[in-house]
């Protein structure tokens, strides 16, 4: 895996270490690792956020018995501990190019830089966690990726070269061309060109009259810096303490940054892989393994007027939006789905995709760094009969009715596997619609998958 030669790197040369977090759900382990983390920027040494040897135990509030740990457990404790650094992202990122975040610097009434110690050490947790997670090969979305880029170049503006904008922001690029090729005395009035100069640098047209060569090319390059990295120069304390944590720098030497210098492709091809984490239907169906033995997919198929599960699953995926508005708001109010998901996003193409992926694998994101996903597969799917040995997991045996009368999935995301009880899907394929609970059975078949999914993440009933 990518990530253990980068944890190897980071504590070459340092006496052996590990660490374990111990807590009652991912959200504790999240707090702990925040907190460690800003331990880290408060020393300015990430050697103990990237030990070879790091696990997560989730525990039983009443016994102390483990109910999940793993792996995959960790991916998910990493990419909450990033989803509580954007919930203050408002008060240091905010949008810019393409709909992607980047930096947000504030300066004083005085025209002084504004900067405090709270803010410099909540910047830099927030910067060390793109890292962390990109590492593990997830991308750290919505973060933009041309900022990414900057950092991990050292603030190299250089990086941002016109085929690298193309890819990542498009849109940026084609204001760069255009404000090229007008030159100092050529036509800047296009509404693009137009938006940009004001979004961007508060200028009009009528101000940038009377350009020479060098302003305009002075003119252009801060364009696209302020498009892409934010409004203040490396050299602002936000940018300063973003760049100084980012790169995690160790006690030995390492830094990020420093370590893809020596990796075939650097930073391009890194993040290239990393921004291919970024999961949608068609990848997802298109990496799904369905394991169904004849006796439990024959007669849902059946049922089902011949549609096979991979057929549902399909259908499921690359719909959108609320299948049932009355049920799923009946299990919101019930508080049955995790506060960390923005249900805002619930009409995009990609967002059941995505939340299938989170509660799978930790992240809505494909697990790159994973040896499931090297094999080429992102999910694994496991019709079971009502006996299935693995199906509960850790959970008593007592609660095995009440899971299979609801259709409950059983996620085990140290495998990427979702395990399905046949004898739900079944009686809902046999049903007569309309029903009290949906007008049609694909529609109530779609709900019962997003809850599911939105029920599976962070949840870890299953280990």
């Amino acid at each position: 895996m990518f990530s253990s030669h980068i944890y190897e790197a980071a504590t070459s040369g340092t006496p052996p270490l590990s660490a374990t977090y111990r807590g009652h759900s991912v959200d504790d382990v999240a707090e702990q690792f925040l907190a460690k983390v800003g331990h880290c920027v408060d020393e300015g040494d990430f050697t103990s956020v990237l030990l070879v040897d790091q696990s997560v135990l989730i525990t039983d509030p009443d016994n102390g018995r483990v109910v999940s740990s793993g792996e995959g457990i960790m991916r998910e404790v990493l990419y909450a501990a990033f989803q509580k650094t954007l919930e203050t992202s408002d008060q240091w990122l905010t949008t810019r190019a393409d709909s992607s975040l980047s930096l947000l610097s504030i300066r004083s009434a005085g025209f002084g830089t504004f900067s405090s110690g709270p803010r410099q050490r909540m910047i830099g947790i927030g910067a060390a966690m793109w890292s962390l997670l990109m590492i593990k090969g997830l991308a750290p979305y919505p973060i933009s990726v041309g900022l990414l880029q900057f950092l991990l170049n050292d603030c190299d503006f250089n990086s941002l070269t016109r085929d690298f904008l193309s890819v990542w922001h498009p849109l940026v690029r084609a204001v760069g061309d255009s404000w090229v090729e007008a030159g100092p005395t050529g036509d800047i009035s296009t509404p693009t060109v137009r938006s940009h100069l004001a979004a961007y640098l508060g200028l009009e047209l009528s101000s940038l009259v009377g350009r020479d060569q060098p302003s305009h090319d002075a003119i252009g390059l801060e364009l696209v810096y302020r498009s892409v990295v934010g409004s203040e120069p490396p050299s602002h304390p936000d940018v300063q303490a973003t760049a100084r944590n980012f790169p995690l720098p160790c006690r030995n030497g390492f830094t990020v940054t420093r370590y893809l210098r020596g990796v075939v492709g650097g930073s391009d091809r890194f993040l290239s892989n990393v921004m291919a984490s970024v999961v949608g239907p068609l990848a997802l169906t298109a990496r799904l393994s369905i394991t169904a033995g004849d006796d439990l997919a024959q007669p849902i198929a059946e049922a089902m007027g011949g549609e096979s599960l991979a057929d549902m699953l399909y259908d499921y995926f690359t719909g959108s939006g609320i299948p049932c508005p009355t049920l799923f708001e009946e299990a919101r109010s019930q508080g049955l789905f995790p506060s960390v998901v923005d249900l805002n996003h619930i009409t995009d193409s990609k967002f059941r995709s995505q939340m299938w992926s989170w509660a799978i694998s930790g992240s809505p994101f494909l697990a790159r760094d994973s040896g499931s996903i090297k094999a080429g597969t992102i999910s694994l799917v496991v019709l079971v009969d009502d006996n299935d040995a693995l199906y509960l997991g850790g959970k008593p045996a007592s609660l095995r009715p009440a899971l299979l009368a609801s259709g409950t999935v059983s996620f085990r995301t140290c495998f990427l596997e979702a395990r399905i009880p046949a004898s739900f899907l079944l009686k809902a394929a046999r049903a007569t619609y309309p029903t009290t609970e949906a007008p049609t059975r694909r529609l109530f078949i779609h709900h019962r998958l997003l809850c599911q999914s939105l029920n599976g993440i962070a949840a870890h009933t299953f280990s």
